[in-house]
């Protein structure tokens, strides 16, 4: 079993089939691998992860190594990424973040699901806390 560090409290646990389970302990925020693709030479995956967040919740600073693509699937509230304007994310939005670039979101009213998809260095933490 692969395991690798996703963020301060929270651990990714990759199955045999290339699936993982996430070792959350922020309760307001629950993220799912749902999907894993190695490269041929290990080095690299793309990730695919279902965030969930509770109305209300603040996803605290972080950044990555590398860049990561949000879409929103529902819900929605304020993104925040280092050296931009705030944004207003609501169902079907996009965004990216660039590699090591501290970000946050403020979530709305209303719980909030969406998809995170990164291209990681297997070697390396996937997320950091950002202070």
């Amino acid at each position: 079993m692969l395991s690798r560090r996703f963020l301060a409290g929270l651990t990714l646990n990759v199955d045999g089939l290339g699936v993982a389970n996430v070792d959350c302990r922020t309760p307001s925020v629950t993220r799912n691998v749902i999907n894993q693709i190695d490269t041929p030479d290990g080095r690299s995956a793309t990730m695919q992860v279902l965030v969930d967040i509770d109305a209300h919740a603040t996803v605290s600073p972080h950044a990555h190594p590398s860049v990561e693509s949000v879409y929103i699937l529902e819900g929605g509230g304020i993104l925040q990424i280092n050296g931009q304007p705030d944004r207003v994310m609501r169902p079907g939005d996009t965004a990216e973040v660039p590699p090591n670039t501290p970000h946050a979101l403020r979530n709305g009213a209303r719980p909030t699901k969406l998809l995170s998809i990164y291209m990681v260095d297997t070697r390396r933490e996937l997320a950091a806390a950002a202070l």
